[in-house]
């Protein structure tokens, strides 16, 4: 019997402004070193400390796997702050690879890895620009490809496409950002679009999404709406 792949966290950062920035990149690179994927984060905000970014917190409870896989260690803090910040993970048995450096030879065994309880994650942040439309269903069919697949996958990417597109159609800035996030938990793959509308009580009766076992609204400060769909994580 062949060796479990070893598992690894993926995390990508852009600056605040910037478009849509997928991990679709280091998801292929990871399968190329051979890696299990766990997670994947696009976030926003290089300039911020980490623990202040959502994407961040997300990844956090994955990093038990003993491995981060990033573009460039440089997204994951301002100059001066990214020394203690690789010291910190180095302390909690979190090696950090870069795409490009070559894989270790030998990588190190985690000790352990985080609660097999839930599946793949993926989540990316991006801001609210029609710009943003056309690459934004290549999150959700990325995740369908090395996270969880589905036999309703074309109606989640065309959910999620519909969800997004109100978030940036309506927003009440350019730069009100939108989140995307897709995870498996028991058989289910739980997708949440989260937006600022400038009408967020209009939005449950512009969108209909055929193929979900749920969807439900959930309404924030600021007028911020979470789209939250479930599907079957199922194969054909």
């Amino acid at each position: 019997m062949s060796a479990r792949r070893p598992a690894v966290a993926v995390y990508a950062c852009a600056s605040n402004g910037d478009g849509l920035h997928t991990p679709t990149d280091l998801v292929q690179e990871a399968a190329r070193r051979r890696y299990r994927v766990l997670g994947a984060v696009a976030d926003t905000g290089t300039g911020l400390p980490l623990d202040r970014r959502s994407g961040w917190e997300r990844l956090r409870p994955l990093l038990g796997c003993g491995r981060l896989l990033v573009a460039s260690a440089g997204e994951l803090a301002p100059d001066a702050q990214l020394q203690p910040v690789l010291r910190l993970l180095k302390a909690s048995a979190v090696v950090v690879e870069e795409t490009r450096s070559p894989r270790p030879r030998r990588p190190r065994t985690p000790r352990h890895e985080p609660p097999r309880t839930a599946g793949p994650l993926c989540h990316v942040t991006f801001p609210a620009a029609p710009a943003q439309l056309e690459p934004a269903p290549e999150v959700t069919r990325g995740f369908l490809t090395w996270g969880t697949p589905s036999r309703q996958g074309t109606a989640l990417v065309e959910a999620v496409e519909e969800a997004v597109g109100q978030a940036i159609t309506h927003p009440p800035s350019p730069e009100a950002p939108v989140a995307v996030t897709l995870a498996t938990r028991a058989g289910v793959i739980h997708t949440d679009v989260a937006g600022h509308f400038a009408r967020p009580l209009s939005v449950p009766r512009t969108i209909r999404i055929p193929g979900a076992l749920r969807q439900h609204y959930e309404l924030g400060p600021g007028r911020t709406l979470t789209v939250r769909m479930q599907f079957p994580a199922t194969r054909d």
